[in-house]
């Protein structure tokens, strides 16, 4: 049996095996923590920003999905300073994506769209005109993947796309036609 670790989640008592990463013990103990670029079993990237959670005792926001849980820490995920910093993230995230929520044809099954909803993103700060790319296949191997209709659809409509690393990340450990980097998914 592994070495069990208790700490406290949003005021609620959670023990997890040593090594297990805070988002994994919040889901555990019934508790979200967003994420766009996490998935159990991929590799860690930390790189979408939403997971970002308040543990006591450390001067800044620590990312949820890289942080593995420790003896007595104390996790806030829904304070008002975590809250403020996802809808940051969120605004940020949507420089250059068009504000069309509520007629976008994703219209409740976009997780991007449930986050600015709950966070309330949906308006910008930003006063520079969006860059707009038109239409096209990407990569015909994330096409090619079945029952991924979210990876073909992220890869034809840029302008949706999140550019997250999440396809990345699938396509590198699923194909062995990983990407040389991460930055030729910005190339137009």
């Amino acid at each position: 049996m592994p070495d069990l670790v208790t700490l406290t989640i949003d005021g609620k008592p959670v023990q997890a095996p040593k090594g297990t990463l805070i988002i994994e013990a919040a889901r555990q103990a019934g508790i979200e923590i967003p994420s766009f670029c996490y998935y159990e079993g991929l590799t860690l990237q930390a790189a979408c920003r939403m997971c970002l959670v308040e543990v006591e005792k450390t001067p800044k926001l620590q990312v949820g999905c890289t942080l593995p849980v420790a003896e007595g820490m104390v996790v806030h995920t829904d304070s008002p300073v975590v809250k403020e910093a996802r809808k940051g993230t969120l605004e940020f995230l949507l420089t250059n994506h068009p504000l069309d929520c509520p007629v976008c044809d994703k219209g409740g099954e976009c997780e991007l769209q449930d986050m600015v909803f709950r966070y309330g993103a949906g308006e910008s700060r930003f006063t520079e005109r969006k860059v707009h790319v038109d239409e096209k296949q990407w990569s015909p191997v994330v096409s090619a993947m079945k029952g991924w209709a979210w990876a073909r659809s992220a890869y034809r409509t840029a302008a949706w796309c999140r550019r997250s690393f999440r396809t990345i990340t699938i396509i590198s450990n699923a194909t062995s036609a990983a990407p040389a980097s991460t930055s030729a998914r910005w190339a137009r």
